[in-house]
């Protein structure tokens, strides 16, 4: 649409949407206006890792040693430093684009597991920050009560996550405690993964849910290395997505973050559910997890997608969301980037889902992927709904990289080969952070 006005409300929403209309009381924009991105998933304290892990010490370094240099990492986190390091991450993130972080946590302790006297402290230390950076956060409180599918103790680099249920649940309220000093906060479940959480417990936090916060998010990694989709077999009969979906009611709330090895059946399962897949590509490329079936996915998942008309939308991708995980890049446009192009080089295509369309690819990922986001973050997921949180992002059309195309280039243009430098204000609930 071209020729738009658009008005905020007090409360930060789009209070009206007025087409082919001029008002000299508002701003023109510097370029395009598109909906701000959603971070599906963060590990705000990881930001503090980038650099220090690429150095291998071993022939076959793989994400479990990775695994072990972050445990290590850790111990060095008390309440206030993860305060600032979370804050400048979020600064970060705002200022490439990101209006809204999910942020996965599950660093709830002191070193060796020792209690705060307040369960909430590290979490109070990442609202804080989101505070002071502006963005959106809905705050995921992570269950960790094993260290593997064996229902082993948690070991040592695990003991700051670990938490019993009654404990857990515990912390969950507390942290909903906190939505009345922020009204940007909204607050979820996580179980961490099913290696982490058993059945029964999980059916406790979903008893829990179910009874005070029915329509709440609920985050699982799942299916992120090949060696956990065998124990998973090997422990509980089924692929992770497939013993998943068998064994609770999945909905549309739920997030599942990675879901990398997954077959056409798990699709299938994730489809009916109509739940969301939380991509980090990033992170899954820093880390060697492989690729995810983004073309299978494709092919098995219709519904709400962008395409030029309705035969091609019934075709378009559906229920993805991105993620920056780890934080080795906190820019939207960078998922995007290495999302499409690790599947161009893996298929062996430029067009990785198949859908002709005048529309540029980027365009299509990104607003697929804002929409997938918003559902997995309880957000309301039509994009300019009048009621719907007024959170943009605006390119700059002088910017050298963008001048002369037209709004869907300039969009393919900052994805693909941009950055900053070609965002010209970030909105926030109606406020400019930038």
């Amino acid at each position: 649409m071209e020729n738009v006005s658009l008005y905020f409300s007090d409360q930060g929403e789009i209070m009206e949407v007025r087409v082919d209309h001029e008002d000299d009381r508002l701003p023109v924009a510097a370029g395009p206006v598109i909906p701000g991105m959603v971070n599906v998933h963060s590990h705000a304290f990881q930001r503090g890792l980038v650099g220090k892990t690429q150095a291998f010490a071993l022939a076959e370094d793989d994400f479990w040693s990775w695994r072990q240099a972050m445990y290590t990492f850790v111990d060095e986190l008390t309440p206030d430093s993860y305060r600032k390091q979370a804050e400048a991450l979020y600064r970060e993130m705002v200022f490439h684009g990101y209006t809204t972080v999910c942020e996965f946590h599950y660093l709830h302790h002191g070193p060796g597991g020792a209690r705060f006297s307040d369960i909430s402290s590290m979490s109070s230390a990442l609202v804080d920050a989101a505070k002071a950076a502006g963005i959106r956060l809905c705050l995921l409180p992570v269950l960790y009560v094993y260290s593997g599918f064996d229902r082993s103790p948690l070991n040592h680099g695990q003991l700051r996550f670990g938490n019993s249920v009654d404990e857990y649940l515990s912390l969950v309220e507390s942290v909903f405690a906190l939505k009345k000093d922020y009204p940007l906060l909204d607050v979820g479940y996580a179980p961490h993964s099913l290696r982490a959480v058993g059945e029964s417990e999980m059916k406790e936090v979903l008893v829990h849910r179910q009874k005070y916060h029915p329509d709440s998010p609920f985050h699982i990694h799942i299916s992120e290395q090949i060696s956990e989709v065998e124990e998973c077999v090997a422990t509980c009969g089924a692929r992770p997505v497939e013993w998943l979906t068998d064994t609770f009611s999945v909905t549309s709330a739920w997030c599942m973050i990675h879901a990398t090895h997954v077959n056409k059946k798990e699709i299938s399962a994730i489809k009916k559910s109509g739940s969301v897949v939380g991509l980090c590509p990033t992170t899954e490329a820093d880390l060697g997890d492989g690729v995810f079936p983004f073309r299978l996915f494709a092919e098995s998942h219709p519904g709400k997608g962008f395409a030029d008309d309705e035969n091609d939308r019934k075709r378009s991708v559906g229920s993805f969301a991105i993620g920056s995980d780890s934080n080795v890049s906190v820019s939207p446009g960078e998922e995007i980037r290495v999302l499409e192009y690790v599947q161009r080089v893996s298929q062996r295509t430029r067009n990785i889902d198949g859908i002709v369309s005048t529309t540029g690819a980027a365009t299509r990922r990104y607003l697929s992927a804002v929409c997938g986001g918003r559902q997995a973050s309880g957000l309301e997921n039509a994009l300019w709904n009048v009621g719907t949180v007024a959170d943009l992002v605006i390119l700059d059309a002088s910017c050298p990289l963008l001048s002369g195309l037209s709004p869907d280039e300039m969009l393919n243009a900052h994805l693909l080969s941009g950055n900053s430098e070609s965002i010209a204000d970030v909105i926030i609930a109606g406020r400019s952070l930038r």
